[in-house]
Protein backbone atom coordinates (compact mmCIF):
# COMPACT_ATOMS: atom_id res chain seq x y z
CA UNK A 1 0.00 0.00 0.00
CA UNK A 2 3.00 2.19 0.95
CA UNK A 3 4.38 1.56 -3.05
CA UNK A 4 1.29 2.94 -4.38
CA UNK A 5 0.63 5.71 -2.65
CA UNK A 6 3.95 6.85 -3.28
CA UNK A 7 3.17 6.24 -6.98
CA UNK A 8 -0.04 8.37 -6.89
CA UNK A 9 2.31 11.03 -4.93
CA UNK A 10 5.36 11.06 -8.27
CA UNK A 11 2.04 11.12 -10.74
CA UNK A 12 0.84 14.08 -9.11
CA UNK A 13 4.30 15.64 -9.29
CA UNK A 14 4.74 14.77 -12.41
CA UNK A 15 1.38 16.52 -13.77
CA UNK A 16 2.63 19.38 -11.74
CA UNK A 17 6.09 19.39 -13.48
CA UNK A 18 4.30 19.66 -16.90
CA UNK A 19 2.74 23.07 -16.78
CA UNK A 20 5.30 24.74 -14.25
CA UNK A 21 7.69 27.28 -16.12
CA UNK A 22 9.99 29.33 -15.46
CA UNK A 23 8.47 31.96 -14.03
CA UNK A 24 5.66 30.12 -11.13
CA UNK A 25 2.49 31.30 -9.52
CA UNK A 26 0.50 29.10 -6.85
CA UNK A 27 -2.90 28.08 -7.26
CA UNK A 28 -5.03 25.83 -4.16
CA UNK A 29 -7.54 23.87 -4.83
CA UNK A 30 -9.36 22.59 -2.01
CA UNK A 31 -11.31 19.48 -2.17
CA UNK A 32 -13.43 18.17 1.23
CA UNK A 33 -10.98 18.02 4.22
CA UNK A 34 -8.13 17.95 1.67
CA UNK A 35 -6.16 20.80 0.11
CA UNK A 36 -3.85 20.33 -2.60
CA UNK A 37 -1.31 23.40 -3.98
CA UNK A 38 -0.17 24.06 -7.47
CA UNK A 39 2.41 26.11 -9.26
CA UNK A 40 1.62 27.21 -12.80
CA UNK A 41 3.75 29.02 -15.15
CA UNK A 42 2.77 32.38 -16.74
CA UNK A 43 0.95 33.30 -19.65
CA UNK A 44 3.53 35.20 -21.31
CA UNK A 45 6.57 33.14 -21.09
CA UNK A 46 4.35 29.46 -22.52
CA UNK A 47 4.93 28.00 -25.95
CA UNK A 48 2.72 29.41 -28.76
CA UNK A 49 -0.03 27.09 -29.09
CA UNK A 50 1.28 25.51 -32.49
CA UNK A 51 4.19 23.84 -30.50
CA UNK A 52 2.68 23.28 -27.28
CA UNK A 53 2.94 19.68 -26.76
CA UNK A 54 0.28 17.49 -24.94
CA UNK A 55 1.52 15.89 -21.67
CA UNK A 56 -1.58 14.73 -20.04
CA UNK A 57 -4.29 12.42 -21.48
CA UNK A 58 -7.22 13.81 -20.82
CA UNK A 59 -5.74 17.56 -22.30
CA UNK A 60 -5.72 15.38 -25.75
CA UNK A 61 -9.27 15.03 -25.53
CA UNK A 62 -9.74 18.89 -25.96
CA UNK A 63 -11.03 19.60 -29.97
CA UNK A 64 -7.34 21.40 -32.14
CA UNK A 65 -8.37 24.97 -31.80
CA UNK A 66 -9.59 26.26 -35.48
CA UNK A 67 -7.01 27.73 -37.58
CA UNK A 68 -7.94 32.06 -37.99
CA UNK A 69 -9.37 33.08 -40.97
CA UNK A 70 -6.99 35.76 -42.56
CA UNK A 71 -10.64 38.01 -44.15
CA UNK A 72 -11.67 38.44 -40.32
CA UNK A 73 -11.45 41.76 -38.97
CA UNK A 74 -9.32 42.51 -36.11
CA UNK A 75 -12.25 43.54 -33.70
CA UNK A 76 -13.58 39.72 -34.32
CA UNK A 77 -10.33 37.80 -33.80
CA UNK A 78 -10.15 39.60 -29.99
CA UNK A 79 -13.63 38.88 -29.83
CA UNK A 80 -12.99 35.34 -31.02
CA UNK A 81 -9.82 35.18 -28.58
CA UNK A 82 -11.95 36.36 -25.52
CA UNK A 83 -14.82 34.00 -25.97
CA UNK A 84 -12.60 30.93 -26.10
CA UNK A 85 -10.90 30.18 -23.06
CA UNK A 86 -7.24 31.47 -23.01
CA UNK A 87 -4.27 28.80 -22.62
CA UNK A 88 -4.62 29.40 -18.97
CA UNK A 89 -7.82 28.42 -18.04
CA UNK A 90 -7.27 25.21 -20.05
CA UNK A 91 -4.32 24.59 -18.44
CA UNK A 92 -6.27 25.06 -14.84
CA UNK A 93 -9.20 22.94 -15.67
CA UNK A 94 -7.65 20.08 -17.11
CA UNK A 95 -5.02 20.19 -13.86
CA UNK A 96 -8.40 20.43 -11.92
CA UNK A 97 -10.15 17.60 -13.74
CA UNK A 98 -6.35 15.56 -13.22
CA UNK A 99 -6.96 16.42 -9.83
CA UNK A 100 -10.11 15.48 -9.60
CA UNK A 101 -9.47 11.86 -10.55
CA UNK A 102 -6.46 11.28 -8.89
CA UNK A 103 -8.44 12.47 -5.78
CA UNK A 104 -11.19 9.78 -6.52
CA UNK A 105 -8.15 7.25 -7.08
CA UNK A 106 -6.63 8.83 -3.61
CA UNK A 107 -9.67 8.02 -2.14
CA UNK A 108 -10.40 4.91 -3.44
CA UNK A 109 -6.99 3.82 -2.19
CA UNK A 110 -7.44 5.28 1.15
CA UNK A 111 -10.86 3.05 1.38
CA UNK A 112 -8.53 0.00 0.44
CA UNK A 113 -6.11 0.94 2.78
CA UNK A 114 -8.93 1.10 5.69
CA UNK A 115 -10.36 -2.20 4.40
CA UNK A 116 -7.03 -4.00 4.69
CA UNK A 117 -6.09 -2.60 8.03
CA UNK A 118 -10.19 -3.06 9.58
CA UNK A 119 -9.85 -7.09 7.90
CA UNK A 120 -6.01 -6.91 9.17
CA UNK A 121 -7.36 -5.51 12.76
CA UNK A 122 -10.00 -8.18 12.75
CA UNK A 123 -7.29 -11.02 11.68
CA UNK A 124 -5.24 -9.66 14.54
CA UNK A 125 -8.09 -9.94 17.08
CA UNK A 126 -9.14 -13.48 16.18
CA UNK A 127 -5.08 -14.57 16.13
CA UNK A 128 -4.78 -12.99 19.50
CA UNK A 129 -8.63 -14.58 20.90
CA UNK A 130 -6.93 -17.50 19.72
CA UNK A 131 -3.61 -17.25 21.25
CA UNK A 132 -5.49 -16.61 24.28
CA UNK A 133 -7.63 -19.56 24.11
CA UNK A 134 -4.71 -21.83 23.41
CA UNK A 135 -3.60 -20.22 26.70
CA UNK A 136 -6.45 -20.75 28.76
CA UNK A 137 -6.40 -24.33 27.55
CA UNK A 138 -2.97 -24.79 28.36
CA UNK A 139 -3.60 -23.35 31.82
CA UNK A 140 -6.68 -25.34 32.58
CA UNK A 141 -4.90 -28.81 31.24
CA UNK A 142 -1.53 -28.09 33.74
CA UNK A 143 -4.22 -27.21 36.28
CA UNK A 144 -5.96 -30.31 35.51
CA UNK A 145 -2.95 -32.21 35.21
CA UNK A 146 -1.80 -30.54 38.82
CA UNK A 147 -5.00 -31.67 40.47
CA UNK A 148 -5.07 -35.38 39.32
CA UNK A 149 -1.56 -35.37 40.89
CA UNK A 150 -2.36 -34.19 44.38
CA UNK A 151 -5.60 -36.62 44.28
CA UNK A 152 -3.61 -39.50 43.39
CA UNK A 153 -0.79 -37.80 46.63
CA UNK A 154 -3.89 -37.83 48.50
CA UNK A 155 -4.88 -41.49 47.65
CA UNK A 156 -2.29 -42.87 48.37
CA UNK A 157 -1.71 -41.31 51.78
CA UNK A 158 -5.41 -43.03 52.40
CA UNK A 159 -4.71 -45.85 51.93
CA UNK A 160 -1.22 -46.28 53.68
CA UNK A 161 -3.56 -44.40 57.15
CA UNK A 162 -6.27 -46.63 55.82
CA UNK A 163 -3.45 -50.20 56.39
CA UNK A 164 -2.23 -48.86 59.36
CA UNK A 165 -4.99 -48.32 61.09
CA UNK A 166 -5.90 -51.62 59.75
CA UNK A 167 -2.63 -53.55 61.02
CA UNK A 168 -3.36 -51.71 64.06
CA UNK A 169 -6.71 -53.07 65.12
CA UNK A 170 -5.73 -56.39 63.90
CA UNK A 171 -2.62 -55.81 66.58
CA UNK A 172 -5.68 -54.73 68.83
CA UNK A 173 -7.56 -57.48 68.47
CA UNK A 174 -4.90 -60.08 69.09
CA UNK A 175 -3.87 -58.40 72.33
CA UNK A 176 -7.00 -58.55 73.71
CA UNK A 177 -7.76 -62.12 73.00
CA UNK A 178 -4.05 -62.79 74.19
CA UNK A 179 -5.26 -60.86 77.57
CA UNK A 180 -8.72 -62.44 77.64
CA UNK A 181 -6.44 -65.99 77.66
CA UNK A 182 -4.32 -64.59 80.30
CA UNK A 183 -7.17 -63.95 82.43
CA UNK A 184 -8.69 -67.12 82.31
CA UNK A 185 -5.05 -68.85 83.00
CA UNK A 186 -5.02 -66.84 85.65
CA UNK A 187 -8.47 -67.64 87.38
CA UNK A 188 -7.64 -71.20 86.67
CA UNK A 189 -4.23 -71.18 88.34
CA UNK A 190 -5.86 -69.00 91.16
CA UNK A 191 -8.55 -71.44 91.67
CA UNK A 192 -6.16 -74.27 91.37
CA UNK A 193 -4.29 -72.60 94.31
CA UNK A 194 -6.96 -71.88 96.22
CA UNK A 195 -7.75 -75.72 96.14
CA UNK A 196 -4.32 -77.06 97.19
CA UNK A 197 -4.45 -74.64 99.82
CA UNK A 198 -7.72 -75.93 101.31
CA UNK A 199 -6.20 -78.97 101.09
CA UNK A 200 -3.24 -78.40 102.55
CA UNK A 201 -5.24 -76.61 105.56
CA UNK A 202 -7.36 -80.21 105.54
CA UNK A 203 -4.58 -82.58 105.68
CA UNK A 204 -2.31 -80.30 108.80
CA UNK A 205 -5.59 -79.44 110.55
CA UNK A 206 -6.92 -82.00 113.96
CA UNK A 207 -9.70 -84.50 112.96
CA UNK A 208 -13.53 -83.42 113.48
CA UNK A 209 -15.00 -86.80 114.84
CA UNK A 210 -12.94 -89.54 116.81
CA UNK A 211 -14.64 -93.02 118.12
CA UNK A 212 -14.01 -96.19 118.20
CA UNK A 213 -12.50 -97.60 115.25
CA UNK A 214 -13.18 -94.40 113.09
CA UNK A 215 -12.20 -90.63 112.78
CA UNK A 216 -13.28 -88.27 110.15
CA UNK A 217 -11.05 -84.86 109.60
CA UNK A 218 -11.56 -81.66 108.39
CA UNK A 219 -11.23 -82.41 104.40
CA UNK A 220 -13.99 -85.11 104.66
CA UNK A 221 -11.79 -88.53 104.96
CA UNK A 222 -12.60 -91.20 107.12
CA UNK A 223 -10.05 -93.30 108.83
CA UNK A 224 -10.63 -96.56 110.34
CA UNK A 225 -8.79 -98.23 113.23
CA UNK A 226 -7.45 -101.83 112.36
CA UNK A 227 -6.11 -103.78 115.72
CA UNK A 228 -5.09 -102.36 119.21
CA UNK A 229 -1.75 -101.02 117.86
CA UNK A 230 -3.54 -97.56 116.32
CA UNK A 231 -3.12 -98.17 112.76
CA UNK A 232 -5.49 -96.46 110.89
CA UNK A 233 -6.72 -96.49 107.08
CA UNK A 234 -8.21 -93.47 105.12
CA UNK A 235 -11.06 -93.32 103.25
CA UNK A 236 -13.34 -90.44 101.57
CA UNK A 237 -16.35 -89.67 102.11
CA UNK A 238 -19.65 -89.77 99.99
Amino acid sequence: MGRLLALSLAYLAYLSTAVIGSEKKQHLVQHGPCSYTFILPEVEHCQPLKDYQVTNSLQRDFPPPPAPDPGSSHPEQAKDQHARPSRQERKLESLRSSTENNTQWLQKLERSIQENLRSGMEEMKRNAVHTQTAAMLEIGTNLLSQSAEQTRKLTDVETKVLNQTSRMEIQLLEYSLFTDRLEKHILQQNKEISRLNDKSRCMRGPPQLESIGKRVNRCGQVSYRHGYHGGFSVAKMG
